[in-house]
């Protein structure tokens, strides 16, 4: 079922309810990157809602609240993406010259469906370290943020201001001398 919103319709939540536990069981154990986009090939089309015909109905859908906070670092590396965890492997040449590898990737979502409506959230953080020591420059200039400080996250190619942010309390980045 598809549940469309607003007037336009261009997002909608869509619930699939399967009719036993068995069957929830083998579609979880089944599923698949192309499971829900029929434009992959190889796609069954079971959990294809865009030729069902439109018509009203009784729905009876319970509030409830979903969380999900954790590292998903084993599933993206059992997934396939080893080599971005890989020092020896990992290629970040385009974003800096230090050799660089993933240390962890965490995901944080939110979803809660009640009489109201739908909020939901989700962030991604991403956290690389470097994988390999070079020797800076004895006369290279330092910024060392370990005290409070203001930042910002911006869009360069529209100059859109995406965060804005302010740390009151920073974990000092390397010691006083």
């Amino acid at each position: 079922m598809q549940l469309p919103y607003g007037k336009d319709g261009r997002f909608t939540m869509e619930v699939f309810l399967p009719k036993d536990g068995a069957t929830l069981r083998r579609w979880e154990r089944d599923l698949n990157a192309g499971s829900f986009d029929l434009s992959m090939q190889g796609s069954d089309g079971k959990f294809d809602l865009g030729s069902i015909e439109e018509r009203n109905i009784l729905l009876r859908l319970p509030r409830f609240e979903a969380r999900f906070d954790g590292s998903v670092k084993t599933a993206l590396i059992a997934a396939g993406m080893t080599c971005a965890f890989d020092g020896s492997c990992a290629d970040f040449s385009a974003m800096a010259n230090a050799p660089l590898a993933i240390d962890d990737v965490a995901h944080a979502t939110f979803l809660r469906v009640d009489e109201k409506g739908t909020e939901a959230a989700a962030v991604t953080t991403v956290k690389i370290v470097v994988t390999g020591s070079r020797r800076l420059p004895d006369d290279l200039p330092r910024m060392i943020v370990d005290r409070p400080f203001l930042l910002t996250i911006r869009d360069r190619a529209s100059g859109a201001l995406i965060f804005f942010g302010r740390i009151s309390d920073p974990t000092p980045v390397e010691k006083s001398e």
